[in-house]
C-alpha cells in the first residue's frame, strides 16, 4: 500500500522506470518480510517486463541454483530419503507486477521435480484491492 501512495510510478504502464525500482521498491520488502524468519536458501531473478527468453533463462538458472542447495543441504544435513523428500527449496521468477513461485525437491535419489506453487500478483489499483488483492498476494506469499 505505501507503493501505491509514495511510488505509484511503478504502477504506470509508462516505461519510467527500471529493474531496481522492483527489486528495491516493491519486491523486496515483501520477499524479505516472507523469508525472514527462513534460512537463506531462495533464489529469486527479477525482470523488468514480461519477455520468454528472459523467463526461461532466469528460470533456468534458478532451477540450477535452487538444485545445488538441495543436494548440499542434503548432504549438509545427513538427511535420510524419506526426510529428504520432504525439503522443498522454493525459488521465484518476478517480471513487473506478476511472479511465479516454484519448489524444487527430490523424488528419489537421482531425481528431483520442479513445481509451480503459487502465481502471484501485485494489486496495482484500488479497485484490485476492494477485488481481494491484498487478500491473493498473502495468500500466495503464504503457500
Amino acid at each position: 500500500l505505501e507503493t501505491l501512495l509514495f511510488d505509484d510510478y511503478l504502477y504506470d504502464k509508462v516505461d519510467r522506470h527500471t529493474e531496481a525500482d522492483y527489486v528495491v521498491k516493491l519486491f523486496g520488502p515483501i520477499l524479505e518480510n516472507v523469508f525472514r524468519e527462513n534460512e537463506e536458501l531462495s533464489i529469486v531473478e527479477f525482470a523488468k517486463q514480461p519477455q520468454p527468453c528472459k523467463y526461461y533463462t532466469d528460470k533456468k538458472r534458478a532451477v540450477m541454483s535452487s538444485w545445488l542447495h538441495l543436494k548440499h543441504r542434503i548432504k549438509g544435513s545427513q538427511l535420510n530419503l524419506q526426510d529428504a523428500k520432504r525439503l522443498a527449496i522454493p525459488f521465484v521468477l518476478c517480471e513487473g507486477l506478476e511472479a511465479d513461485i516454484y519448489k524444487i525437491r527430490l523424488v528419489d535419489d537421482t531425481w528431483t521435480v520442479v513445481e509451480k506453487a503459487k502465481d502471484m500478483h501485485i494489486p496495482s489499483s484500488i479497485l484490485e484491492i476492494k477485488n481481494g488483492g491484498i487478500r491473493d498476494l498473502l495468500e500466495a506469499l503464504s503457500a
